[in-house]
């Protein structure tokens, strides 16, 4: 949002509503971006728990997988109970963490194709219709926001 300050966008014409519409898709992508970080983590750690109770099992339990009584004794190991219980976890805060970047991500790109939509509306006066390019560049190089096509 300091960017926006620095840049000083009311030079350009702007006008407040596009300037409010502009800082709302902003935090928007940064929310987007939030969750797609926070999906990359909760996917490494499912990976991670899963590949760590596979190493252990393989460490302890393989030598012992002669007969199904020494099976029973690596079910029943409380390490595996606790990688498992782990990798559960984190598989269901994964799951979660992707509902919500799915949302985050589809209220970013309604508010982005509404502002596409409406670009002639909300710079409606000649000099603000003129400066709106420099506004889209602003947007494209410093938030990697495109407002230039859907």
């Amino acid at each position: 949002m300091e960017q926006f300050k620095e840049w000083q966008l009311k030079q350009l014409l702007v006008p407040e509503v596009a300037l409010e519409l502009l800082k709302t898709l902003v935090e928007r992508k940064q929310k987007e971006e939030h969750y797609e970080k926070e999906l990359i983590k909760w996917g490494i750690t499912v990976f991670v728990f899963l590949l760590l109770g596979f190493i252990y099992i393989c460490v302890t339990g393989l030598p012992l997988l002669i007969s199904f009584s020494q099976l029973t004794k690596v079910l029943f190991d409380p390490i595996v109970w606790i990688i498992g219980a782990a990798a559960m976890f984190s598989y269901y805060k994964l799951n979660k963490c992707k509902k919500t970047c799915k949302k985050a991500e589809e209220e970013f790109e309604k508010l982005r194709l509404e502002i596409i939509k409406r670009t002639g509306e909300l710079w409606s006066d000649e000099k603000q219709w003129e400066s709106r390019h420099f506004v889209f560049e602003f947007m494209k190089s410093h938030f990697h926001i495109n407002l230039y096509h859907e």
